[in-house]
């Protein structure tokens, strides 16, 4: 959902760029999550690890989410009443 989002607001000429960008942010991150998740472990137990990273996880998508969601513009009305249709071709 967010790499469309992304590429949504990208000029077509940097789309790849963008969609390089954001799937090496993401496996980046998942190396560095698995490593902090190895290392609480050792710390801990593995299941306090898998908790403690299950609501970190959370904490961030809520915060995430917020944010994304107050971004998009509300839908007007002329939204809601052309949804559905084909667009016709001015006369």
């Amino acid at each position: 959902m967010r790499s469309y989002q992304a590429l949504s607001l990208t000029p077509p000429e940097l789309a790849g760029h963008a969609l390089g960008l954001h799937s090496a942010g993401m496996l980046t991150l998942q190396g560095v999550s698995a490593a902090l998740a190895g290392g609480v472990a050792q710390l801990t137990s593995p299941g306090a690890a898998m908790t403690l990273l299950a609501g970190a996880s959370v904490a961030v998508t809520l915060a995430l989410w917020r944010p994304a969601r107050r971004s998009r513009p509300a839908p007007t009305r002329a939204d809601r009443a052309g949804a559905g249709r084909e667009p016709t071709a001015p006369s």
